[in-house]
């Protein structure tokens, strides 16, 4: 794809180029639009995402999204066991004890971060979603 963006050869080429480059760019739209759903959304997760690094932290995110509580506690215990993550957790107060956590906790980490994003200068245009807040 990208390796001809600076090959121009005559205008019917790089027409057809656009249209393709505006197609990708469609089905991408489409596809992240579906995240809107956070069932979709947990399900892409799960099944595309490993259990490495953040991931269990993040799949727990959705499990208790979703009211899935136990896997949820699961991913979570996945993620306090993991000594990579103990500076991290004690730095930024998460929960140390999967009990700690349910979907409310979530729900106000989600709602704190779009507070601070909004504060930003750099982000006052980003649109705002009132039955979010």
């Amino acid at each position: 794809m990208a390796d001809h963006l600076l090959n121009l050869v005559d205008e019917t080429q790089f027409e057809n180029d656009i249209v393709n480059y505006i197609e990708i760019a469609k089905d991408y739209i489409f596809k992240y639009r579906k995240f809107r759903d956070i069932l979709y959304a947990k399900e892409y997760m799960m099944n595309n995402l490993d259990d490495n690094n953040w991931n269990p932290y993040y799949k727990a995110m959705f499990c208790f999204l979703t009211d899935d509580i136990f896997p949820g506690q699961k991913y979570y215990q996945m993620f306090l066991d993991n000594s990579f993550f103990e500076r991290i957790m004690k730095q930024d107060n998460y929960p140390e004890k999967v009990e700690d956590l349910n979907k409310e906790y979530v729900l106000d980490m989600i709602r704190n971060q779009r507070h601070y994003w909004h504060s930003k200068t750099a982000m006052k245009k980003m649109k705002n979603y009132p039955e979010w807040e």
